[in-house]
């Protein structure tokens, strides 16, 4: 009696009265760890997508709560049209992250390019908040006069708190894009 085995990648693997061929069983096992290499690849795509988006929706939600306040979009002190660019600001920030949301869950035939907008849209917001202030003369990192406290001195250096959360979003969008192009690179 002849008994036919479909694993889960490859052909059929006949039998012979029960008993397996060691090459049969040997392609077996590989199909087993490719089958765990796949698997271990999807969560690590996944999870740098859930990272990436956490990245979109937290910078969104911080930005906002920040700014939506009298030390900036209702701060007397300011010119209307500097409330306005603020405002404007916001609500572009709002709407590329839920683009980029939307990028990174869709169904999608180029889901790598998917990602990399998703992960362009963050850099593009946040890294400017290192060289801004060298790009424009006069312009600071501090909204308001009196916040100074909140900035961090060392060896000279002057660490603003905004600057602060721009590195560590940053760090965690190119932690979520490697993880995501780890199944990339597995898949090839």
């Amino acid at each position: 009696m002849i008994l036919q085995i479909r694993p889960i990648f490859g052909t059929q693997i006949p039998l012979e009265n029960g008993r397996q061929a060691n090459e049969s069983i040997r392609r077996k096992r590989n199909d087993r760890d490719h089958f765990w290499r796949i698997v271990q690849a999807m969560n690590k795509q996944k999870l740098g997508k859930i990272i990436i988006s956490f990245v979109l929706i937290v910078g969104a939600i911080v930005s906002v709560a920040v700014d939506w306040n009298d030390t900036h979009l209702f701060n007397p002190d300011w010119h209307p049209h500097a409330r306005f660019h603020d405002a404007l600001m916001l609500a572009l920030l709002c709407g590329v992250s839920a683009i980029g949301l939307w990028q990174l869950w869709r169904k999608s035939a180029e889901p790598e390019l998917a990602i990399k907008i998703a992960a362009l849209i963050i850099v593009a917001f946040w890294l400017p908040f290192f060289w801004i202030t060298w790009l424009v003369p006069g312009t600071s990192l501090l909204a308001t006069e009196g916040v100074s406290e909140l900035v961090l001195h060392l060896g000279g250096l002057n660490i603003y708190p905004n600057v602060i959360i721009a590195g560590v979003l940053l760090t965690l969008t190119a932690t979520g894009y490697f993880l995501t192009r780890l199944r990339a690179k597995d898949e090839e």
